[in-house]
Protein backbone atom coordinates (compact mmCIF):
# COMPACT_ATOMS: atom_id res chain seq x y z
CA UNK A 1 0.00 0.00 0.00
CA UNK A 2 1.70 3.20 -0.86
CA UNK A 3 2.33 5.95 1.52
CA UNK A 4 0.13 8.62 1.53
CA UNK A 5 -2.73 7.14 -0.42
CA UNK A 6 -5.24 8.53 1.33
CA UNK A 7 -4.05 12.23 0.80
CA UNK A 8 -4.13 11.41 -3.11
CA UNK A 9 -8.11 10.53 -2.84
CA UNK A 10 -8.98 13.64 -0.81
CA UNK A 11 -8.10 16.05 -3.29
CA UNK A 12 -9.85 16.66 -6.80
CA UNK A 13 -6.37 16.62 -8.86
CA UNK A 14 -6.29 12.78 -8.99
CA UNK A 15 -10.07 11.94 -7.41
CA UNK A 16 -13.50 12.99 -9.44
CA UNK A 17 -15.01 12.75 -6.00
CA UNK A 18 -18.13 11.91 -7.11
CA UNK A 19 -20.84 11.09 -4.78
CA UNK A 20 -24.46 9.01 -5.35
CA UNK A 21 -27.76 10.63 -5.59
CA UNK A 22 -29.76 10.74 -2.18
CA UNK A 23 -30.38 7.25 -1.38
CA UNK A 24 -33.40 6.03 0.25
CA UNK A 25 -32.33 2.85 1.43
CA UNK A 26 -29.73 5.08 3.47
CA UNK A 27 -31.51 7.45 5.31
CA UNK A 28 -31.14 9.73 1.94
CA UNK A 29 -27.61 10.16 2.40
CA UNK A 30 -25.14 10.91 -0.43
CA UNK A 31 -22.10 8.32 -0.63
CA UNK A 32 -18.92 8.98 -1.53
CA UNK A 33 -17.89 7.39 -4.73
CA UNK A 34 -14.35 7.88 -5.69
CA UNK A 35 -12.95 7.51 -9.05
CA UNK A 36 -9.74 8.03 -10.45
CA UNK A 37 -8.90 10.65 -13.06
CA UNK A 38 -5.54 9.22 -13.55
CA UNK A 39 -4.61 5.64 -15.96
CA UNK A 40 -5.64 2.75 -13.66
CA UNK A 41 -8.88 4.16 -12.71
CA UNK A 42 -9.38 3.79 -8.49
CA UNK A 43 -6.99 1.24 -8.77
CA UNK A 44 -4.08 4.20 -8.63
CA UNK A 45 -5.06 6.18 -5.65
CA UNK A 46 -6.01 3.31 -3.51
CA UNK A 47 -4.35 0.18 -1.64
CA UNK A 48 -2.46 -2.09 -3.87
CA UNK A 49 -3.63 -5.87 -3.26
CA UNK A 50 -4.11 -8.95 -4.76
CA UNK A 51 -7.36 -11.07 -3.15
CA UNK A 52 -8.61 -14.38 -4.94
CA UNK A 53 -12.20 -14.26 -5.44
CA UNK A 54 -14.41 -17.18 -4.69
CA UNK A 55 -14.77 -19.80 -7.56
CA UNK A 56 -19.15 -19.04 -7.70
CA UNK A 57 -18.56 -15.63 -8.64
CA UNK A 58 -17.34 -16.50 -12.20
CA UNK A 59 -19.71 -19.71 -12.48
CA UNK A 60 -22.52 -17.06 -12.09
CA UNK A 61 -21.41 -15.32 -15.37
CA UNK A 62 -21.36 -18.75 -17.20
CA UNK A 63 -24.70 -19.42 -15.67
CA UNK A 64 -25.65 -15.89 -17.13
CA UNK A 65 -24.70 -16.57 -20.82
CA UNK A 66 -21.21 -16.10 -20.59
CA UNK A 67 -19.77 -18.98 -22.18
CA UNK A 68 -16.38 -19.46 -21.59
CA UNK A 69 -15.92 -17.39 -18.59
CA UNK A 70 -16.39 -19.74 -15.54
CA UNK A 71 -14.05 -19.93 -12.95
CA UNK A 72 -12.64 -23.45 -14.21
CA UNK A 73 -11.94 -21.41 -17.52
CA UNK A 74 -11.39 -17.65 -16.59
CA UNK A 75 -8.00 -18.46 -14.39
CA UNK A 76 -4.89 -19.40 -16.63
CA UNK A 77 -2.72 -23.31 -16.66
CA UNK A 78 -0.75 -23.37 -13.98
CA UNK A 79 -2.76 -21.54 -11.44
CA UNK A 80 -4.68 -23.52 -9.14
CA UNK A 81 -7.54 -22.62 -5.99
CA UNK A 82 -6.08 -21.40 -3.00
CA UNK A 83 -8.35 -21.15 -0.05
CA UNK A 84 -7.93 -18.17 2.21
CA UNK A 85 -9.35 -17.60 5.54
CA UNK A 86 -9.80 -14.07 6.90
CA UNK A 87 -11.52 -12.07 9.63
CA UNK A 88 -12.76 -8.63 8.80
CA UNK A 89 -14.28 -6.43 10.81
CA UNK A 90 -17.03 -5.34 8.75
CA UNK A 91 -19.50 -7.57 6.50
CA UNK A 92 -19.45 -6.84 3.05
CA UNK A 93 -21.94 -7.46 0.94
CA UNK A 94 -20.54 -8.95 -2.22
CA UNK A 95 -22.88 -9.80 -3.93
CA UNK A 96 -26.03 -7.67 -4.05
CA UNK A 97 -29.19 -8.30 -4.94
CA UNK A 98 -29.53 -4.03 -5.78
CA UNK A 99 -29.13 -2.50 -9.08
CA UNK A 100 -28.58 0.87 -9.54
CA UNK A 101 -28.07 3.42 -12.71
CA UNK A 102 -25.79 5.87 -14.24
CA UNK A 103 -27.05 8.92 -16.15
CA UNK A 104 -26.08 12.18 -18.09
CA UNK A 105 -26.47 14.84 -15.79
CA UNK A 106 -26.78 17.38 -19.07
CA UNK A 107 -25.60 17.44 -22.72
CA UNK A 108 -22.12 18.76 -20.65
CA UNK A 109 -19.82 16.70 -20.22
CA UNK A 110 -17.87 18.47 -17.68
CA UNK A 111 -21.09 17.69 -15.27
CA UNK A 112 -20.20 14.94 -12.72
CA UNK A 113 -23.09 11.56 -13.88
CA UNK A 114 -25.84 11.28 -11.67
CA UNK A 115 -25.03 8.25 -9.92
CA UNK A 116 -27.78 6.15 -8.24
CA UNK A 117 -26.86 2.61 -6.30
CA UNK A 118 -30.13 1.68 -4.88
CA UNK A 119 -28.51 0.61 -2.14
CA UNK A 120 -30.18 -1.68 0.47
CA UNK A 121 -33.39 -1.61 -1.60
CA UNK A 122 -34.09 -5.30 -1.44
CA UNK A 123 -35.12 -7.19 1.65
CA UNK A 124 -32.50 -9.81 0.61
CA UNK A 125 -29.51 -7.48 1.03
CA UNK A 126 -31.34 -5.94 4.07
CA UNK A 127 -31.76 -9.55 5.37
CA UNK A 128 -28.24 -9.96 4.44
CA UNK A 129 -26.89 -7.44 6.71
CA UNK A 130 -28.78 -8.31 9.43
CA UNK A 131 -27.47 -12.00 8.96
CA UNK A 132 -24.19 -10.47 8.65
CA UNK A 133 -24.20 -8.34 12.13
CA UNK A 134 -25.32 -11.85 13.92
CA UNK A 135 -22.44 -13.61 12.51
CA UNK A 136 -20.57 -11.09 13.76
CA UNK A 137 -21.15 -11.19 17.32
CA UNK A 138 -21.52 -15.31 17.22
CA UNK A 139 -17.82 -15.09 16.25
CA UNK A 140 -16.61 -12.48 18.68
CA UNK A 141 -18.46 -14.53 21.56
CA UNK A 142 -16.49 -17.77 20.32
CA UNK A 143 -13.44 -18.78 22.16
CA UNK A 144 -10.53 -18.11 21.87
CA UNK A 145 -11.93 -14.74 20.59
CA UNK A 146 -14.19 -13.80 22.97
CA UNK A 147 -11.02 -13.28 25.53
CA UNK A 148 -9.83 -10.21 23.38
CA UNK A 149 -13.47 -8.67 23.49
CA UNK A 150 -13.96 -5.98 26.07
CA UNK A 151 -17.65 -4.80 24.54
CA UNK A 152 -19.82 -4.50 21.56
CA UNK A 153 -19.19 -0.71 20.64
CA UNK A 154 -21.02 -0.72 17.31
CA UNK A 155 -24.19 -0.83 16.93
CA UNK A 156 -24.29 -2.67 20.81
CA UNK A 157 -26.05 -5.36 22.78
CA UNK A 158 -29.24 -3.59 22.64
CA UNK A 159 -29.73 -4.10 18.73
CA UNK A 160 -31.41 -6.91 18.88
CA UNK A 161 -34.37 -7.56 16.72
CA UNK A 162 -34.38 -6.74 12.61
CA UNK A 163 -35.99 -3.12 12.63
CA UNK A 164 -32.86 -2.17 15.38
CA UNK A 165 -30.39 -3.62 12.74
CA UNK A 166 -31.82 -2.18 9.95
CA UNK A 167 -31.70 0.98 11.07
CA UNK A 168 -28.03 1.03 12.21
CA UNK A 169 -27.46 -0.33 8.76
CA UNK A 170 -28.82 2.16 6.90
CA UNK A 171 -27.24 5.07 8.74
CA UNK A 172 -23.70 3.59 8.78
CA UNK A 173 -23.73 2.06 5.25
CA UNK A 174 -20.72 2.76 3.02
CA UNK A 175 -19.88 2.36 -0.86
CA UNK A 176 -17.61 -0.23 -1.05
CA UNK A 177 -16.08 1.47 -4.09
CA UNK A 178 -16.45 -1.68 -6.43
CA UNK A 179 -19.71 -0.93 -8.64
CA UNK A 180 -19.63 -3.08 -12.13
CA UNK A 181 -21.43 -3.73 -15.13
CA UNK A 182 -21.81 -0.38 -17.09
CA UNK A 183 -20.80 -2.54 -19.88
CA UNK A 184 -22.00 -6.07 -18.76
CA UNK A 185 -21.68 -9.11 -20.84
CA UNK A 186 -24.26 -11.74 -20.69
CA UNK A 187 -26.63 -13.36 -23.45
CA UNK A 188 -29.70 -11.36 -22.23
CA UNK A 189 -31.00 -8.53 -24.40
CA UNK A 190 -29.76 -5.81 -22.18
CA UNK A 191 -26.27 -7.09 -21.66
CA UNK A 192 -24.03 -4.68 -23.58
CA UNK A 193 -21.48 -7.07 -25.56
CA UNK A 194 -21.78 -10.30 -25.67
CA UNK A 195 -19.20 -13.49 -24.62
CA UNK A 196 -16.26 -12.38 -27.03
CA UNK A 197 -16.81 -8.71 -25.88
CA UNK A 198 -17.93 -7.44 -29.02
CA UNK A 199 -20.40 -4.39 -28.56
CA UNK A 200 -23.67 -5.35 -29.66
CA UNK A 201 -25.10 -2.65 -32.50
CA UNK A 202 -21.31 -1.58 -34.02
CA UNK A 203 -18.98 -3.57 -35.98
CA UNK A 204 -15.27 -3.80 -35.08
CA UNK A 205 -15.29 -3.05 -31.27
CA UNK A 206 -14.97 -4.81 -28.55
CA UNK A 207 -14.67 -3.79 -24.65
CA UNK A 208 -11.94 -5.61 -23.05
CA UNK A 209 -11.89 -3.80 -19.29
CA UNK A 210 -13.14 -3.86 -15.89
CA UNK A 211 -17.06 -2.66 -17.13
CA UNK A 212 -17.39 -6.09 -19.24
CA UNK A 213 -18.08 -7.61 -15.56
CA UNK A 214 -21.57 -8.81 -15.08
CA UNK A 215 -21.72 -9.04 -11.36
CA UNK A 216 -19.35 -8.56 -8.55
CA UNK A 217 -17.29 -11.89 -8.21
CA UNK A 218 -17.62 -12.38 -4.16
CA UNK A 219 -14.53 -10.03 -3.99
CA UNK A 220 -13.47 -6.23 -4.28
CA UNK A 221 -12.87 -5.62 -7.10
CA UNK A 222 -10.55 -2.35 -6.70
CA UNK A 223 -8.45 -4.25 -5.20
CA UNK A 224 -7.88 -7.00 -7.62
CA UNK A 225 -8.96 -5.25 -10.68
CA UNK A 226 -5.55 -5.07 -12.11
CA UNK A 227 -4.92 -8.33 -12.28
CA UNK A 228 -8.76 -9.18 -13.34
CA UNK A 229 -8.47 -6.62 -16.28
CA UNK A 230 -5.81 -8.49 -17.10
CA UNK A 231 -6.71 -11.52 -17.52
CA UNK A 232 -9.93 -10.61 -19.26
CA UNK A 233 -7.90 -9.04 -21.73
CA UNK A 234 -5.48 -11.97 -21.61
CA UNK A 235 -8.80 -14.50 -22.10
CA UNK A 236 -10.29 -12.29 -25.07
CA UNK A 237 -10.61 -13.59 -28.87
CA UNK A 238 -8.02 -10.94 -29.75
CA UNK A 239 -5.42 -11.83 -27.45
CA UNK A 240 -5.88 -15.72 -27.67
CA UNK A 241 -5.30 -15.27 -31.13
CA UNK A 242 -2.21 -13.64 -30.54
CA UNK A 243 -0.98 -16.12 -28.16
CA UNK A 244 -1.73 -19.24 -31.12
CA UNK A 245 -0.80 -16.91 -33.69
CA UNK A 246 2.48 -15.11 -32.87
CA UNK A 247 3.74 -12.38 -34.96
CA UNK A 248 7.41 -11.55 -34.78
CA UNK A 249 8.64 -7.89 -35.49
CA UNK A 250 12.02 -6.68 -35.98
CA UNK A 251 12.49 -3.15 -34.66
CA UNK A 252 16.26 -2.86 -35.92
CA UNK A 253 19.59 -3.45 -33.72
CA UNK A 254 21.40 -1.33 -32.14
CA UNK A 255 25.04 -1.09 -30.42
CA UNK A 256 25.25 0.87 -27.33
CA UNK A 257 28.26 3.46 -27.64
CA UNK A 258 30.89 3.60 -24.63
CA UNK A 259 30.23 5.87 -22.02
CA UNK A 260 31.69 9.19 -22.90
CA UNK A 261 31.81 8.48 -26.92
CA UNK A 262 29.93 10.04 -29.22
CA UNK A 263 26.47 8.91 -30.21
CA UNK A 264 26.67 10.46 -33.49
CA UNK A 265 25.98 7.82 -36.26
Amino acid sequence: MPLGWRQIRRGPKHNWTFVTQSEPGCDSRRLSLARGKTPGGYSSINDMLYVRCHSRGYDLWRQAGCEGWSYAKFWFPGLSPRQEHMLEGYPSLNHPESRGDVRLASANPNDPPLIRLNALSTEGDRATGRECARLGRRVCGTQPLADLIVRETSPGPNAVSDVDLDAFTRCSAEVGHHPVGTCAMGASPQAVVGSQLRLRGLEGLRVVDAPVMPSVPRRTTRRWQRNKVYSIASSSPIMRSMRDNPIDQNFGSFELSPKGASNSP
